[in-house]
């Protein structure tokens, strides 16, 4: 299965990125240049969510299993990509509309609605 990328490169609006990723079969395979444009984040914060984890979840393919002198097993290089539903999943837990400033600030607090 190939990895979807955008087919132009040209500056589109959010909108049209959702609308695009919506027309995407949910097991779609995505790179993070798009996965990036569909959050409005840059791709070095996609990179660093994957490090750091708490992001979308990816997919690696191949690479390279190698231990550091401190015993660190990591993987290097590969290809990355991210599944359709996967991201939408994301999308939707992130992005809630509220009734009221109030249940907007508590859930940015960390305690939810109530």
């Amino acid at each position: 299965m190939a990895t979807h990328t955008p087919i132009s490169s040209v500056q589109r609006t959010r909108v049209e990125i959702l609308r695009e990723l919506e027309q995407l079969p949910d097991d779609a395979r995505i790179d993070e240049s798009f996965v990036a444009a569909a959050r409005n984040v840059s791709k070095a914060t996609v990179q660093r969510d994957r490090q750091i984890g708490g992001g979308v979840p990816f997919i690696r393919d191949g690479g390279q299993i190698k231990t550091d002198k401190n015993g660190m097993t990591r993987r290097f290089g590969g290809r990355v990509y991210y599944l359709k539903r996967d991201l939408v999943v994301y999308l939707n837990t992130r992005n809630r509309t509220f009734q009221n400033t109030t249940e907007a600030d508590l859930q940015h607090k960390g305690r939810g609605a109530q």
